[in-house]
This record gives C-alpha cells, structure tokens and sequence, in this order.
C-alpha cells in the first residue's frame, strides 16, 4: 500500500528534479561559455562567463547554482534598493551576491566579509578578473568578539560557518562587529548567509545600530538554530517590516528580508 509520505516525497523528488533542470537551462541561457558550465559535471575550478559580463572561478556545479539564485532569481531582492551608499555582505562566499551588487550599483562601495580562506582567495580572485574596483574584502568574520573559533566544511555548498556547525575543520578569525561598521557610516543593504550564525549577528544589534540599517536580507537556517526565522523576526520586529519565505523543498532554510520602517 502507498503511503502519503512516500507520495509526498516522491513528489518533492520529482519537484526537485524539475528545478534543477530550468535551473540548468536558466544557466545556459545566460551564460557566454555553455562548455565551462557543462564541464563542471566532471571538473572543478571552472570559470563561468556570463552575458551581463560578470564572470565566475568557481569549485563545483553546485556553485553555478548559487550563481543562478542569486542573480537570476535575486534571492536576496537586491532589486528592491535604490541608490544604495553601503552594501555589506556578510558570508560572502566566492563573491556571487558581491560581484552582482557591484555590477548593479558601480557608485555603491560594497564591504565583504569572508572568512573562509578557500572562499576568500576565490572572492579576490573574481573581483581581480572583473576589474571590480567598489569591493572591499575582508577575511574577518562578523561577530562581536574579537576573535572567534570558526568550523568549516569541505563540501562546496558550504560558504561560512557559525561555531555550532560540524566541520571538517576550524580556524580561528579576528571579529568585526556591525557596530564598528555603523560607527563610520548607515548600511543600506546587509545581506548575511553564514551557515547558521545570523542569529549571533541578529540578536546583540542594538535599537540605534537598528536605526542605521535600512534593510537586511538574509538566509536563516533552522537546522542549526531552532526557529530561528521567528527569532530573528521578533527581534527585528519594533524596527522592521519582516517577511520570511520558507524554502520550497524544505523548512530547514530560506530567505527573510527585512526593511526599516523609519
């Protein structure tokens, strides 16, 4: 006898199926060099060239999908800004939400945060070989100690880690906080995906560094912290207008974006 479960699931399956497939077709829409893409299915360390002109080192097909996500589908709603100053990406991986807000907003200076060294070498290289000039890159982690223990992961869907992730190994990183960033200037954009640490970012913002940001975009995760998209939602709550859009495939992610009411 079927199950409900096992029809659910075979379903989800066929779902997923179906998306990475126009995701697969979305990528070679756009892209310059079709062959680097489909190369990745057996190579790593691939360059994809884009039509908008951007173009990506990258580690595996995993990462093209992050690319597709991100630009494509504007998971972080960039393009809900107008006119940004200061954009500050925490988590910023490779340099796929950096790259594009650079390329969108050539006027705005974007500040990334990434501490992953294998991340950070590939962020550096792809703001070197766009001739990106509004990237600031930093290999610290945001946090509000001024040295922290990091874990991370091999896997190449892994970008940065909060210290309850398991890890294949850790380093040790110096901290940079929100509020020595606000101290010099308003953030108009703070987008944040570091695998499980959004709510130690989140949570120690204080009434005035809430005033000072206009919007924050970010990818929660509640694998690593339990419900931490409704956490985060009513500690933002008094300043934001918050909205969280669950992933389609599984409630343990997805994005919540947040936009000052002031």
């Amino acid at each position: 006898m079927t199950t409900p479960v096992y029809l659910y699931l075979k379903i989800m399956n066929i779902n997923k199926t179906f998306y990475y497939l126009k995701s697969l077709h979305t990528l070679i829409r756009n892209s310059k060099n079709v062959g680097s893409l489909l190369m990745a299915l057996f190579h790593k360390n691939n360059t994809l060239f884009l039509k908008n002109g951007l173009q990506f080192k990258y580690r595996s097909l995993l990462d093209t999908l992050i690319i597709k996500e991100t630009i494509y589908d504007d998971f972080y709603q960039l393009h809900k800004i107008i006119n940004p100053k200061i954009i500050v990406d925490v988590g910023a991986g490779f340099g796929d939400f950096s790259l594009f807000a650079a390329h969108a907003f050539p006027d705005a200076t974007i500040y990334a945060f990434e501490p992953n060294p294998t991340l950070f070498e590939l962020l550096q290289g792809n703001i070197k070989s766009n001739g990106i000039r509004n990237i600031v890159a930093f290999s610290n982690a945001i946090s509000n100690k001024k040295n922290i223990t990091l874990n991370f992961s091999s896997e190449p869907t892994q970008s940065s880690s909060s210290t309850k992730v398991s890890s294949d190994y850790k380093i040790r990183v110096k901290g940079v906080s929100i509020s020595s960033m606000l101290k010099k200037k308003n953030i108009d954009f703070l987008k944040i995906d570091c695998e499980g640490g959004e709510w130690d970012i989140i949570r120690f913002l204080s009434d005035t560094e809430k005033k000072n940001i206009d919007v924050i975009s970010l990818e929660y995760h509640n694998m690593y912290v339990e419900n931490v998209d409704e956490k985060i939602k009513k500690k933002l709550s008094s300043h934001f207008n918050v909205t969280i859009k669950p992933d389609s495939f599984t409630s343990d992610y997805g994005h919540l974006f947040a936009k000052n009411k002031d």
